[in-house]
Parts: structure tokens; sequence; C-alpha cells
């Protein structure tokens, strides 16, 4: 496989190997057509949705498509998205980018763009789910940062900022469960077994 050429230009572009259409997909070159297809997907979704999660994505698919092949080298979680294409892909070996197939709305279009649309909707996916993620060290840090650097036996100074967060009965109930190990689920079944909702028996 040709190594992907970014220029030094800053933004980075890439400039993929060429992949023609008409080429039938085999098992020899499935990857190199993944990859492709992922790699442009991730170019026009960044150019419509210039966020720093995507822009690092674009980066590492980039860095993954490069050193694949390198000893030692550890793939990102980026190089999912040319793996989603591969497996999309896989369903088609022997056929050609341009055949065409019936999507998912029963409209016919090429597997290329078929492949892109899957890539894309996946882009999507874990897009959203980057904007949702939220980092607990990113908020309350006057709570939190003596609760992670203390090396006390005590924890008079947790129960301290503990108290001057003036939670409500049910919610140190809940966080006390927390530390103590408990997972959400059991902390739920607790709760509904303690209205009478819940009958997996949970030993609290």
């Amino acid at each position: 496989m040709n190594k992907t050429l970014i220029n030094k230009r800053i933004p980075k572009k890439v400039v993929s190997p060429k992949m023609p259409k008409s080429e039938v997909i085999t098992t020899e070159n499935i990857r190199r057509k993944g990859e492709y297809t992922a790699i442009r997907a991730v170019q026009v979704k960044l150019g419509y949705e210039p966020t720093p999660f995507m822009r690092q994505t674009y980066y590492n698919l980039i860095r993954d498509m490069d050193y694949f092949d390198y000893s030692g080298y550890s793939l990102t979680s980026s190089y999912e998205i040319a793996q989603e294409a591969v497996l999309f892909l896989c369903e088609h070996i022997g056929k050609r980018l341009t055949d065409i197939v019936i999507d998912g709305k029963g409209e016919p279009v090429t597997i290329l763009k078929a492949c892109f649309r899957h890539v894309n909707a996946y882009l999507s996916r874990i897009s959203r789910k980057a904007q949702k993620d939220i980092y607990i060290e990113d908020f309350h840090n006057d709570y939190f940062k003596v609760i992670w650097d203390t090396e006390a036996e005590d924890y008079a100074v947790v129960n301290e900022k503990i108290a001057a967060m003036k939670l409500t009965e049910r919610q140190a109930e809940v966080l006390q469960y927390r530390m103590d190990g408990r997972s959400l689920k059991e902390i739920a079944c607790y709760q509904q077994g303690q209205e009478g909702r819940c009958a997996c028996g949970l030993a609290f």
C-alpha cells in the first residue's frame, strides 16, 4: 500500500492514493478501499463540522494509515472508522464500487455511495457522543481536588467538601453508594426494591 502523503501546510491535507472505482473488491485491496472511503468521509465531515474532536480524529486516522504496518505502532480509536468501511465492503467482495445496490430506503445507489453513507452515519454517532461526554475534572475542581491528592487516612476534609455541596438526602445516599463501589444499576435496583418495584434481591 502506498503511504498517505501529508503536505506541510496548515491545515493538513491528505493526498490519497488513486483507487480505480472499476476495480473489483478483493480481500487484497479491501483495506485500501475502506481507508480511502473513510478518509474522504472524515474530510467532508470536517468541512462542515470543524470541531476539535473531528480535527483530531482526522489527524489520527491519517497517522494510523501511515503507520499501520509499522511494528509496535498502536492504532488509535479513529481507525475504527476505516474498519467500519471495510466491514461494509466485506458484504460486496467480488463486486465493483460502481455497482448498484439498494440502500435501506429502497433507493438504488452505488456501493461506494452506500459505504460513504454508512461511514458518515458512524461519524455522526461518535461525534454526538463526544459532544455529550463530560469529565468530572472539568467541573467542581474545588470540590474534588483535595480528594484525589490527599494521602490522609481520615476523611475529615472529604466530608467537609461533601457538606459544602449541600446535597439532598437522596443525593447524599446515592453518593455514599457510589463511594462504596456500587454500580448505578445496583443503586437503581435497591431504590426500586425499597419502593416494592424490584424483586432482584440485591443484598445491601
